[in-house]
């Protein structure tokens, strides 16, 4: 996956000028032996599988979390890498799916609900939301 967007928190968090930045495969900014860990939390939240293994219902507090509900999954205490490779924490990500939905679709939006669950209106891509950000190194 590629970043195509960044607000200027974001931006200065990772050290990037936007040029670059709308370039970058997002598995740059992880450490090589935790590509593998990001891209399973990344297909858990496509997929709608939430587990409290990989951190989601902890970080939001609950004893369990149903999975059926991809609006938003967070997660906490997510370390990256910043482009001058110092580490960065991240805390409070908030990451959800985006769907390619039409105006027309949100008239009957139960019916877009059934839809996705059905797999006929399908994930486009994810966004995500970083309440804090603390630099490590």
């Amino acid at each position: 996956a590629i970043y195509n967007y960044g607000n200027m928190a974001f931006l200065d968090g990772f050290g990037y000028e936007w040029e670059e930045f709308v370039r970058l495969p997002s598995s740059k900014c992880v450490e090589t032996e935790e590509v593998e860990e990001r891209q399973k939390l990344l297909d858990a939240v496509k997929t709608n599988v939430i587990t409290k293994s990989n951190g989601a219902a902890a970080a939001a507090g609950d004893d369990e979390m149903d999975g059926e509900d991809d609006l938003a999954s967070n997660y906490d205490n997510l370390i990256r890498v910043r482009k001058d490779g110092h580490k960065i924490l991240l805390k409070g990500v908030n990451l959800w799916n985006v769907y390619d939905v039409s105006l027309k679709d949100m008239e009957k939006p139960d019916s877009v609900r059934a839809r996705m669950e059905q797999g006929e209106i399908k994930a486009i891509g994810q966004a995500v939301w970083i309440r804090h950000v603390e630099y490590l190194d």
